[in-house]
């Protein structure tokens, strides 16, 4: 398997480093409408998930594979 070369937006990537600061809790990163693309590129990445909480889109980072 090839590597991907990623190309993160300034807002993406300042979005993953919160929800790798959450990565150890239970704490989700609420995503808001002007986040949406963010979240929506680290998802194509695999760097994170969402999910739907209470209504809310949540955003967790995805643990590296080693």
């Amino acid at each position: 398997m090839t590597a991907r070369l990623i190309q993160l937006s300034d807002a993406a990537f300042l979005m993953l480093r919160k929800a790798i600061g959450n990565l150890d809790t239970e704490v989700a990163l609420p995503v808001r409408a002007d986040g949406m693309l963010a979240a929506a590129e680290l998802v194509e990445a695999e760097y994170a998930t969402v999910s739907d909480a209470d209504g809310r889109i949540e955003l967790r980072a995805t643990p590296a594979r080693l």
